[in-house]
């Protein structure tokens, strides 16, 4: 009973710390099941999870008295490089910077179901869907003086949620229905110091810190047609869009040596988009192969994060005071594609999986601190049959990414560039990469 005890006052003490983990947002997958398969999860029908992805298949597991619960935990790995190159034409100044950083996520994913009446399922889950951002440390700026700073940005972005949902059978067809209650946090702090890193100047530093929580809506449909030699499962799924207006405050440096800070209310406004998905399964029992679509309207939702306080705080490239900071975004719809197989070996279970969607981050869009999405993902799976339990283990991949953006390329003006720059340069260009690898452990149970 002690232990049971320690590990819940331990699971407290850390859980901030996991739902504020620096990258983990726009996953192809949650959960143990759905992560072996590259996020394949439309015509799924073994995990609670699937409240999320399609409630409608929660009604697969109507005809069993089980409850069921499942825990995964993934430790994300993420390597991101910032890289720039400036050339002033005033005064000929040239410089280049080089961030690279590892960062490192642990984040906890728990659900649970039961049957309710004869021909519903219940479900719910607990989804630490991590965060966006990343540090940019001691990168060299100049002011709108040609005076050399140091720059340093630091920017966190955590959205964990709880879902709930519930499946149910109308003759052979399941319907579904799920409520997101979604959990967003955004601190972001940029300094700029001398060069010694000593004190920092009150010429566009600020700290802002906010949060906020939204509602969506999520329904599916799913069947299973059977065939001789296997079974066909299909299904649909929608999830309505998140927005946010996170309500916090600013502080903002008045003089060089910090002896004067003013605090002012703010708020940002930030929108995550609707998904459409569809999939299918073949299933010949002790070989299963899942293909989904899943069409993301980046286009209509994720256009820009906007900060606006109460009274001007900034002082902008041109210099005069400002209340508002806007980092566009402006991605372009996306439809990412997943192939799955498992193949089920007496208590074994071996899988893996292919994700893909192409970047839709125009080069105008691309921020330095701003989660990357990644193109390409395989994922392998190892699962062991316990009696009534299930234990998973998966490791994923992303593939490097590159985006850049060259002033000489473009029409548009990146706000990064506005914001870094100060004075227009005769050459500016910047990059950011990123890699991800993951290990995905789980346990699922029936009690």
């Amino acid at each position: 009973m002690k232990n049971k005890i320690y590990s819940v006052i331990v699971f407290i003490v850390f859980l901030p710390k996991l739902i504020f983990s620096t990258n983990g947002l726009f996953m192809i997958s949650y959960g143990s099941k759905f992560s072996g398969i590259a996020g394949a999860g439309s015509s799924t029908k073994e995990s609670v999870f699937s409240n999320f992805l399609n409630p409608a298949n929660l009604a697969f597991s109507l005809g069993s008295s089980y409850h069921q619960w499942e825990i995964s935990i993934r430790n994300n790995i993420v390597q991101t490089i910032y890289e720039d190159q400036y050339i002033n034409l005033l005064n000929s100044k040239i410089y280049f910077n080089h961030n690279q950083e590892t960062l490192q996520a642990i984040l906890p994913n728990f659900g649970y179901g039961l049957p309710i009446y004869k021909n519903i399922f219940y479900s719910i889950s607990f989804l630490v869907k991590g965060g966006g951002g990343g540090n940019l440390e001691n990168i060299l700026f100049y002011n709108r003086n040609l005076e050399p700073l140091k720059e340093n940005f630091i920017m966190r972005m955590a959205n964990p949620s709880l879902v709930q949902g519930i499946g149910f059978r109308i003759n052979h067809l399941n319907l579904g229905i799920g409520y997101e209650l979604s959990y967003l946090s955004i601190k972001m702090q940029n300094h700029k110091k001398d060069l010694m890193n000593l004190f920092i100047s009150p010429e566009q530093s600020f700290e802002f810190s906010g949060k906020n929580i939204s509602h969506a809506v999520i329904l599916g449909l799913s069947q299973k047609i059977p065939f001789n030699n296997y079974n066909l499962i299909w299904g649909i799924s929608y999830h309505s869009a998140n927005r946010f207006k996170v309500k916090g405050g600013i502080k903002s440096y008045e003089t060089f040596n910090n002896d004067l800070i003013l605090e002012h209310k703010a708020e940002a406004r930030i929108s995550f988009p609707e998904y459409y998905r569809g999939g299918i399964q073949f299933d010949f029992n002790f070989f299963k192969i899942y293909l989904d679509l899943n069409y993301i309207l980046w286009n209509s939702y994720f256009r820009k994060i906007k900060i606006q306080s109460e009274a001007p705080f900034i002082t902008t490239p041109f210099g005069y005071s400002s209340n508002t900071i806007q980092i566009r975004q402006n991605w372009n719809n996306q439809i990412v594609s997943a192939l799955g197989m498992e193949l089920y070996f007496n208590t074994y279970i071996f899988s893996m999986g292919y994700n893909y969607g192409k970047f839709p981050t125009p080069s105008e869009g691309i921020h330095p601190l701003l989660t990357m999405t990644i193109e390409h993902h395989v994922t392998l799976g190892f699962a062991k049959k316990l009696e009534q339990k299930i234990i998973y283990f998966t490791y994923e991949h992303g593939f490097k990414n590159k985006s850049e953006f060259e002033l000489s390329k473009t029409s548009f003006v990146s706000d990064w560039f506005l914001f870094h720059t100060n004075l227009k340069p005769i050459y500016f260009k910047y990059s950011r990469s990123m890699q991800l690898n993951s290990l995905i452990f789980g346990i699922e149970s029936k009690i």
